[in-house]
């Protein structure tokens, strides 16, 4: 039989991801801190990792809102059909 604290710690839901802004903020952030220069060896290596994810989350980010536009675009573009008004009506 599972604890109440087994229970509860599946029960919590994943925090969703940071938003698109969110995500620049904090790789402009990286990105200052870096241009210092005083940064040692491994952190370097570790905040450039993580800009890395940071770049890669924010493009994920901009490839779907594109994605979604087209999809709204091209309903938009799709003829709106008509009621033919010799048609009968059901």
């Amino acid at each position: 039989m599972p604890s109440i604290f087994t229970t509860m710690a599946t029960d919590k839901k994943k925090p969703a991801p940071p938003g698109f802004e969110d995500s620049l903020k904090a790789l402009q952030a990286l990105v200052e801190g870096l241009e210092k220069g005083d940064v040692p060896l491994e952190e370097l290596v570790a905040k450039f990792t993580e800009g890395h994810a940071l770049i890669k989350r924010c493009q994920e980010q901009l490839n779907g809102a594109r994605l979604r536009l087209e999809q709204l675009r091209q309903q938009d573009d799709a003829p709106v059909p008509m009621d033919d008004p010799e048609s009968p009506r059901d």
